[in-house]
């Protein structure tokens, strides 16, 4: 093993440095995503639509937006939306890297 550090001229002790130093910066941003990062189960009603309120007009946004970006940016997203006749009504799915998250008359769901 000594033999390949020294042809490949890396220094095993800084190797472990910067991984464990990896470690410690991941660990720190789960945590912090914990902190800040609310339950989707725990949100009530209200504090959907405040959310919701919070962006203001985005039917006025979206018809201004550029079509390609907007294409771009639910992809990114992997946004599904699943319009439902008989109940007049848009089951809408976004599955970002970090899991699935849905939103449907009956609130969050995993």
């Amino acid at each position: 093993m000594a033999e390949f550090w020294h042809l490949t001229g890396a220094d095993p002790a800084a190797l472990v440095e910067s991984l464990n130093a990896a470690q410690e910066q991941r660990a720190a941003a789960q945590a912090e995503l914990r902190v800040t990062k609310p339950d989707p189960a725990r949100l009530a009603d209200a504090d959907i639509y405040a959310m919701l309120d919070s962006l203001g007009d985005v039917g006025a946004a979206l018809s201004r937006a550029n079509p390609d970006r907007m294409c771009r940016i639910y992809d990114s997203l992997r946004l599904e939306m699943v319009y439902d006749h008989d109940e007049r009504a848009i089951d809408v799915v976004v599955k970002p890297l970090g899991g699935l998250v849905g939103v449907s008359e009956g609130g969050l769901a995993h």
